[in-house]
């Protein structure tokens, strides 16, 4: 056998029936156990943000659509309908409210969120201002004890300084059970009761 055959036999050994045709070692084949566990943890922060949304949707639930503010003597109602919020002056249920004009209404569709404040005046007004998230749609200024004011830092500038009382301020947001410990958390004496729907 020639040098030349000599080589070719050598090569063709290596490339054919060598360490490279060989099985690969059984832990290349398992996934590494660092993806496992990733994985597992994507899959229970999916969970939780599935619970979360759960909890968002009954924080919202149609038994609380229908709600009293109430300060003093002086009470507001709301009506949640999709995404706007009919507030009335004074107390209604829900078949009294249907013969009503809205005193105001809020439209929170494009915004995504509804963010107001209402603070109940000791002449018995209630002023009613934005905190940034929501549209004033309609206000009905005919004997409505109800007021729209465009000073929100003016009427918000008190409690800048003791913000640990709002007392007769409420803050409203689509998100129910945010708004109640929102308010509870900073000392407001307004009562929120929710009023049961009938279904």
């Amino acid at each position: 056998m020639n040098g030349c055959q000599q080589g070719f036999r050598s090569l063709a050994s290596f490339s054919f029936g060598g360490q490279e045709s060989a099985s690969k070692p059984p832990q290349a084949i398992c996934k590494p156990l660092g993806q496992i566990v990733k994985y597992e943890m994507n899959l229970n922060r999916l969970k939780n943000l599935t619970l979360l949304s759960l909890l968002l949707l009954i924080g919202c639930t149609p038994e609380e659509s229908l709600l009293h503010y109430k300060f003093g003597q002086n009470t507001i109602t709301r009506l949640n309908k999709e995404k706007k919020v009919y507030l009335y002056d004074g107390a209604y249920s829900l078949e009294g409210i249907e013969s009503q004009q809205a005193s105001a209404v809020i439209d929170w569709q494009f915004d995504d969120g509804l963010f107001w404040f209402i603070q109940f005046q000791p002449d018995d007004t209630v002023l009613l201002f934005s905190g940034g998230l929501g549209r004033l749609e309609s206000i009905n200024k005919k004997g409505s004890k109800l007021v729209y004011s465009k000073e929100t830092n003016d009427l918000l500038e008190p409690y800048q300084s003791d913000s640990s009382s709002y007392n007769n301020l409420y803050q409203l947001s689509n998100n129910l059970q945010l708004e109640k410990e929102r308010n509870e958390k900073f000392g407001s004496k307004v009562r929120r009761e929710p009023i049961r729907v009938s279904q």
